[in-house]
């Protein structure tokens, strides 16, 4: 979604593409599509890995991204998004850091979400991140490769906890903040607000694949002008 969100404000394609080649997912494609949530045209970013990849744990993922031909703050962003969610993990499992296996956040799709994010935001090279408190659901959270989970997420609560992340309830069930999302948004944000002192200029809009009934489902990104 935040990549989608990125494409929208912006962002050459050609940016993120060049993002995944450089560490050493050649074989991946991405595609972007244009749909609607709640009548509000947005695109929605879709990554095709070709082929069944191991999972990774961090080790691993370290390795990827140190030896990558990033830009130097690309590689920085999305190696601090990395460790900050690898950090939670190994504190919700009882393990090493390095041991951490991702499972999901190991798959190849997500390693593209955080380095096409990283390699945007660099590109975009805002001068302040703001983000408004996240929403937090409750309820159980199915599908997920240790079994069902309370929402939010384990790993997704530690990363709020650590990053001092403000939230607020959002009145449903479910998962609206994914261990990914927040690891970005907590390696990301400078400043935490409902709304900054600003002059818009631009908003942008990245949709996710679940439509969900009480609430658009999208990620909404504006670019603007210190007041």
């Amino acid at each position: 979604m935040l990549v989608a969100a990125l494409l929208d404000l912006g962002v050459p394609i050609t940016v993120v593409e060049e993002g995944i080649r450089a560490v050493g997912l050649s074989h991946v494609t991405c595609r972007v599509e244009a749909t609607q949530r709640s009548a509000i045209t947005a695109p929605h970013f879709q990554v095709d890995d070709g082929a069944n990849q191991p999972f990774r744990d961090y080790a691993a993922i370290r390795h990827l991204l140190a030896n990558s031909s990033l830009p130097r703050g690309a590689r920085a962003i999305a190696s601090r998004a990395f460790r900050l969610l690898a950090e939670a993990e190994a504190c919700v499992h009882g393990m090493a850091v390095d041991d951490v296996h991702f499972h999901e956040v190991g798959a190849v799709d997500s390693i593209v979400d955080m380095v096409a994010a990283a390699a945007a935001i660099d590109y975009l090279s805002p001068s302040l991140i703001a983000a408004s408190p996240l929403p937090i659901a409750r309820g159980i959270i199915t599908g997920a490769a240790h079994g069902p989970l309370p929402a939010p997420a384990p790993a997704t609560l530690e990363i709020i906890c650590k990053a001092s992340i403000p939230t607020f309830p959002a009145g449903c069930k479910g998962e609206l903040v994914t261990p990914t999302g927040a690891a970005l948004l907590a390696a990301l944000t400078q400043t935490w607000t409902p709304w900054p002192d600003c002059r818009p200029c631009r908003a942008s809009y990245g949709a996710g694949s679940k439509v969900r009934q009480d609430r658009p489902n999208l990620v909404r990104l504006v670019l603007a002008d210190p007041v």
